[in-house]
């Protein structure tokens, strides 16, 4: 059984969807402590999370949630998206009970206001990946100077010149 913080993380993509009555919070919670799912997480995170006794093995940070959620969001509507071009979806907009009429919903508003809703978390997760790996990575200089070996990092008492922090690219050129 997955741990309390990825039941309220599927209750709140199940809020967030607007509450659908075709999916459920545990359908959720399998989908998120699957072996694929999860690596497409390790793919854009560049981490290394694994399942263990039914456990993501770190614990997803609060930004790696919000990552997953994103991720579970867009293969929702992906998912959706394919089951109203496979016929599998039928939206109806009209049902009267006097003469007996029934009003299907136009599909190709549905199909684009899916694509819309897809593109769109595909474009957010694209950059809140992009912002997180930046907010990761490590210190780095031009023509392969190595920072964090240098004496020019390093300066002569063991800390960073200036107590600029690791973050600081400091030129070895005067």
């Amino acid at each position: 059984m997955p741990c309390a913080y990825l039941t309220d993380l599927a209750t709140f993509i199940w809020n967030d969807l607007g509450s659908p009555s075709d999916l459920s919070v545990p359908s959720i919670q399998t989908k998120l402590t699957s072996e694929a799912f999860l690596g497409q997480l390790n793919s854009l995170t560049a981490n290394c999370y694994s399942l263990v006794t039914g456990d993501i093995s770190p614990v997803l940070g609060n930004r790696e949630q919000g990552i997953y959620a994103m991720m579970y969001e867009k293969d929702f509507y992906t998912r959706k998206l394919n089951q109203l071009m496979a016929g599998d979806a039928i939206m109806w907009t009209r049902v009267q009970d006097g003469d007996s009429s029934i009003v299907r919903s136009d599909l190709v508003n549905v199909a684009r206001l899916y694509r819309d809703m897809q593109k769109q978390l595909d474009e957010q997760l694209n950059m809140v990946i992009g912002s997180y790996r930046k907010g990761r990575a490590m210190p780095s200089s031009v023509d392969y100077f190595t920072l964090t070996n240098s004496r020019w990092y390093y300066g002569a008492y063991g800390g960073p010149i200036g107590g600029l922090g690791p973050g600081a690219l400091i030129s070895p050129w005067p």
